[in-house]
């Protein structure tokens, strides 16, 4: 590997650390061993030690109404940013720029609690987006682009109006609502409480077992 090959990964690692991914994460994307990123997360973050365990899958990801609307907000926006490319492979520069964009909506929005969804739970939705019925996002006629997650508790039903729409398999047909400013999730709709959170039996669909899940 040439020393600008090294140099590069090098500084993907750092900006998907310093981003907030787990280190898990860092690896798949950059090759790099764990020991060597372990070290680069202590002397980044001054010698604390990086975040271990068991990731959340999608469905842990959004639990109550107020996960969807954050989720389909920035997912909305990372498919904008990254194009229909990003249902074939996960965009890291899309996903840096979504997620700050996503978090600047929010405050404007007027929250300043942090959002559930982070770094790495954004980096598991945009994993799971690549595979049909796992993570995919369906279009309303009101107008909102809203995300459904498989086996999700909620109903789903568009945070909007409420709708029940049928479902919209990850494609150019879907694509080509998203990233218009009639079909995003507005930052208001972020207020909505989650009181009217219903349960929802489990969907059906192909099996997800061949998707990455670094630990």
């Amino acid at each position: 590997m040439s020393r600008l090959s090294q140099h590069a990964q090098i500084s993907l690692a750092i900006d998907l650390i310093l981003f907030g991914v787990r280190t898990s994460i860092v690896q798949l994307h950059t090759g790099i061993s764990a020991p060597i990123l372990r070290a680069l997360y202590r002397e980044i973050y001054n010698g604390e030690a990086p975040v271990s365990g068991q990731m959340a899958e999608s469905d842990g990801v959004v639990c109550t109404r107020q996960d969807v609307i954050e989720a389909s907000l920035f997912l909305n926006l990372y498919v904008h940013i990254g194009t229909a490319r990003v249902y074939r492979t996960i965009n890291i520069e899309a996903l840096i720029r979504s997620y700050k964009l996503f978090l600047e909506l929010r405050a404007e929005a007027g929250f300043v609690c942090p959002p559930k969804i982070g770094p790495t739970e954004a980096w598991i939705l945009v994993r799971d987006l690549r595979i049909r019925d796992v993570v995919s996002l369906r279009s309303c006629p009101c107008g909102c682009t809203y995300s459904v997650v498989l086996k999700q508790r909620l109903l789903p039903r568009c945070p909007a109006c409420g709708a029940d729409n049928e479902p919209t398999i990850n494609s150019s047909e879907s694509l080509s609502r998203i990233g218009r400013s009639s079909s995003t999730v507005s930052p208001s709709l972020i207020s909505f409480a989650e009181e009217d959170d219903m349960p929802l039996k489990p969907q059906r669909t192909r099996s997800a077992s061949g998707a990455a899940n670094p630990s």
